[in-house]
């Protein structure tokens, strides 16, 4: 069975390769080898005219599951055949260590008649070959190898090491010349985290280095992630009805992680990266107007932070060309958005706009005498890129208010659908006036009705 196209491939040449011995091995380890792996082995393995492979760094981006550790076994029991010196590193030395073993667990059935010596002890964990080849765990830091001559160095859980390790672990093969690196992970974090990684990501994609040989299995960056489709294209061994990752399991993990971790760790994508951040404070700033009156088009947003310690009301109206959105209350707790909500929406005669699905779905039962529209995950997409599109197209208008500007400030997007959407959790400033403003923005632009006067 062949697997999905990767997003990211450096493609085969006419080069010969030993990844056909690589297979030879896996069958001899007891594993069968799915087509991505088959894939990474028969490029990454290509040979120049001396007899040396063509890349010297092979990077490996996959999500969870789906046989990293397996092609990474193959890989050093073809080396330790060969009489090579491997060392392998992940996260930690512990976890480095639980890593070893299991290695050496999957080695031993194809060359355990050539083991010379294992040694387990804390801190010294290395097996030596009959041929005089060698395996052994380093430490991820600056001094872990030093001293070490390596023909293969393997990076495992690549997404938590700087890039100053590669500095440490390079010159171990810097003598050796048909020596590879191989790096292995499934998506990084948001910047600073996943230096390495995104280093050689972004040098991988761009296909500049004739050294480094790049795969990558994952979600386009516009793909929905609900969609089942974007799952069998994402996730190389999901096609296999016997072995591999499993549609239950994705099944569940999409409906009971967040779908950051679902992003991350299932379909291997990374978090978007906007500049950091999705707004220009400097663009926003310029639009502020104190003496524009609202128009009669008027709605009314609220967002509750997710922790429920801070609410956020913001009113927008249409008024000529113009979007003008400004803070109405913003407080402490929840228990008194009701009262207030009624007495505005009475006030001005104006919808109320929530979303369903947020911290601020749980106020529609004490809503319920009021004029509410209730939006859904793609509505509330939809609002912060009309707030988005107002400030870049200088259509929106506000008071300068510095609630609502420090919200603009420390505003960041995460993936929602095939689209995006302002990511409620910050670690700088609370967020819920421009979920507000966006959601009264996206009332008053689309659904808010013109109030009929109110006679008292």
């Amino acid at each position: 069975m062949t697997c999905p196209p990767a997003l990211h491939a450096t493609p085969a040449s006419d080069s010969p390769s030993k990844g056909h011995y690589l297979a030879q091995v896996a069958e001899l380890m007891g594993l069968d080898l799915f087509g991505w792996q088959r894939q990474v082995a028969d490029v990454a393995l290509e040979l120049d005219d001396a007899g040396r492979y063509r890349r010297r760094t092979v990077g490996v981006s996959v999500g969870r599951q789906n046989g990293k550790t397996a092609l990474l076994g193959a890989r050093i029991g073809l080396e330790l055949l060969a009489g090579g010196h491997v060392a392998y590193t992940a996260q930690d030395r512990n976890l480095a260590k639980l890593k070893f073993q299991e290695f050496v667990g999957m080695l031993q059935p194809a060359l355990g008649s050539r083991f010379a010596k294992l040694t387990l002890a804390n801190g010294s964990e290395c097996l030596t070959m009959t041929n005089g080849g060698s395996f052994r765990v380093v430490t991820p830091s600056r001094d872990g190898a030093r001293g070490l001559t390596l023909d293969l160095v393997v990076i495992d859980e690549a997404l938590k090491h700087p890039l100053e390790l590669v500095g440490a672990l390079g010159p171990t093969m810097s003598t050796r010349p048909s020596a590879q690196l191989w790096l292995a992970s499934n998506a990084g974090y948001a910047p600073p985290g996943s230096e390495m990684l995104r280093h050689y990501r972004d040098l991988g994609r761009s296909g500049d280095s004739p050294s480094l040989a790049w795969f990558e299995w994952a979600a386009a960056d516009d793909a929905d992630p609900d969609d089942p489709d974007t799952w069998l294209a994402a996730i190389p061994t999901l096609a296999y009805p016997d072995r591999g990752v499993t549609m239950a399991a994705v099944k569940d993990s999409h409906a009971t992680t967040t779908a950051e971790l679902f992003d991350r760790e299932m379909l291997n994508r990374w978090p978007l990266e906007a500049a950091a951040y999705a707004l220009d404070l400097g663009t926003f700033n310029q639009l502020v107007h104190h003496d524009l009156p609202h128009g009669d088009k008027l709605a009314l947003g609220v967002d509750v932070s997710p922790f429920r310690d801070c609410t956020s009301i913001c009113i927008a109206s249409v008024t000529g060309d113009r979007y003008l959105t400004e803070v109405v209350d913003h407080r402490p707790g929840v228990g008194w958005v009701p009262a207030r909500l009624a007495e505005l929406a009475s006030r001005w005669g104006a919808t109320i706009v929530i979303d369903a699905g947020a911290a601020a779905g749980s106020l529609l039962p004490h809503l319920q005498h009021l004029n509410t529209l209730e939006v859904g995950a793609r509505d509330y997409a939809a609002s912060c890129a009309t707030f988005y599109d107002a400030i870049v197209d200088g259509k929106l208008a506000h008071l300068g208010d510095s609630i609502l500007t420090d919200a603009v400030a420390s505003a960041t997007r995460r993936r929602l659908g095939d689209r995006w959407a302002w990511k409620r959790t910050s670690d700088e400033s609370p967020i819920t006036p421009l979920v507000a403003a966006s959601l009264a923005l996206w009332g008053a632009i689309s659904v808010a009705p013109t109030p009929t006067p109110q006679v008292y």
